[in-house]
């Protein structure tokens, strides 16, 4: 995704891009690298959602799980392991720090679009104004 001058260029990453990106974790000190999917980008960053594969906690509440897209270990060759993706768990990312065009690991499938969405609607933790919020930036991002 090069810019006209020929580097990369983080603002012509994809929605529902897999990156591998530098992440800051409340009350942590040093930042953890980890793969996020973009969400938006706005004012020089990226939001993204990060997709966890600490399943637990989602295998035991099925009414949390709900909230979330789950991927089966292997299902996508960049989720080797079973994975949820919770909207509910955000960061913003400048592009400052995603320098390397090998940052961008994968595509998620055209059907991400539709279970995000079916995740925010079954969501019982995001309130009426973030899934409001949420479904208008998947609008805005189009098919």
């Amino acid at each position: 995704m090069p810019s006209p001058t020929g580097k990369f260029d983080p603002a012509s990453i994809p929605p529902y891009s897999v990156v591998l990106a530098p992440v800051l974790f409340p009350g942590e000190v040093a930042e953890e690298r980890k793969l996020l999917i973009t969400f938006r980008h706005q004012a020089g960053s990226v939001e993204c959602i990060k997709p966890t594969s600490n399943t637990a906690p989602f295998k035991a509440n099925g009414r949390r799980a709900k909230g979330c897209v789950f991927y089966p270990a292997g299902d996508l060759a960049v989720f080797p392991k079973d994975t949820f993706i919770d909207p509910e768990s955000r960061f913003t990312v400048p592009y400052s720090k995603l320098t390397d065009p090998h940052c961008v690991r994968a595509r998620l499938p055209r059907d991400f679009r539709d279970k995000l969405i079916y995740a925010i609607n079954a969501s019982f933790l995001l309130s009426v104004y973030d899934k409001m919020d949420l479904l208008a930036i998947i609008e805005a991002n189009g098919r």
